[in-house]
């Protein structure tokens, strides 16, 4: 029985997060200046702005709407299944069964574990190619100096004068507190009403992030 509804399963676990973060996913494409998906590079002109991509899901009111007769308008998996060809439906039916064996299990909470399992590396993806791509260098210098400890908002300025220095037409009214406003609504840093600077949990695993899948630390701006 698992063996035979396994497989329709995690691409709708998958695209609840594609579904969730379809609008900084959909801006974030729009503006990639190079990406590569399946062997092939693509590349683009525009740069990352900070100041213009949006940190919140799509609202309800903005999702495409489907029709009726595919599926329940309240199971938004479904749905999102249902935009697509049965041909697209089972070629992510065989990426799954290769990236997770799933139809060998026979244990329902052995199946679940599984398909959380890869739904959250989906997820830990999403997030952290997301901020990667709009972090600029110096932010990763300033999330560095954060991970050691001791830092206060203006012990940390010194990253944005430099870069500020260094591209002026990046930093044209782009302020200190817009520059840091990036951490806060990632939730890679706290900063505390005195002053002080403290790495989260999240900005440090994006660090580590960074290092596991040997992401470049050396960006522009």
């Amino acid at each position: 029985m698992i063996a035979a509804i396994t497989p329709f399963l995690w691409p709708g676990v998958t695209l609840i997060a594609i579904f969730i973060f379809y609008k900084p996913i959909n801006h974030l494409l729009s503006r990639m200046t190079k990406m590569t998906v399946l062997g092939n590079t693509v590349e683009a002109s525009q740069l990352p702005d900070q100041r213009t991509v949006p940190a919140t899901a799509i609202p309800e009111d903005e999702m495409r709407t489907v029709p009726a007769r595919t599926l329940p308008e309240d199971d938004k998996a479904n749905r999102v299944l249902g935009w697509y060809s049965a041909e697209t439906n089972k070629k992510l039916e065989h990426w799954l069964e290769e990236y997770t064996s799933i139809s060998t299990f026979t244990d329902p909470i052995a199946a679940r574990d599984r398909l959380v399992a890869a739904n959250k590396v989906l997820l830990s993806v999403v997030l952290f190619d997301n901020i990667y791509y709009l972090i600029y260098g110096s932010q990763i210098c300033l999330l560095q100096a954060a991970n050691v400890g001791g830092a206060t908002v203006e012990s940390l300025k010194h990253y944005y004068d430099t870069a500020a220095q260094q591209f002026p037409y990046a930093y044209t009214n782009f302020t200190y507190e817009q520059y840091l406003a990036f951490f806060k609504t990632r939730e890679l840093l706290v900063i505390n009403e005195d002053g002080g600077v403290q790495i989260t949990p999240i900005g440090r695993d994006f660090l580590v992030y960074l290092v596991e899948m040997s992401r470049s630390m050396s960006k522009p701006y």
